[in-house]
């Protein structure tokens, strides 16, 4: 099942295009959401049920966040959208 949240829209319109059917997952628990989707890859990996697995973090950062992050004394560590990749495989 590919569309588990609006958040995954983007990789299930991409996978759909590819013909790409196998395990896909989005997590979207603000600080803990890149931490969980490692684990849940190497999960995958060790347990033989993917040999390969893509993991990307894709942050936006509207005017609109920053500017109520001002309002409540804090300030972003960053002030434009962030996007990281990471691909993980095992190897013979």
């Amino acid at each position: 099942l590919f569309t588990l949240s609006t958040h995954n829209s983007a990789a299930t319109l991409l996978a759909m295009e590819l013909h790409c059917h196998g395990y896909n997952n989005t997590y979207s628990h603000r600080a803990q959401s890149l931490e969980q989707a490692i684990s849940d890859a190497c999960e995958q990996l060790l347990s033989g049920r993917a040999m390969n697995a893509l993991v990307t973090l894709n942050d936006e950062v509207t005017s609109e966040y920053v500017s109520i992050m001002n309002k409540e004394c804090y300030s972003p560590d960053y002030k434009t959208d962030v996007s990281v990749a990471y691909m993980f495989n095992l190897e013979d």
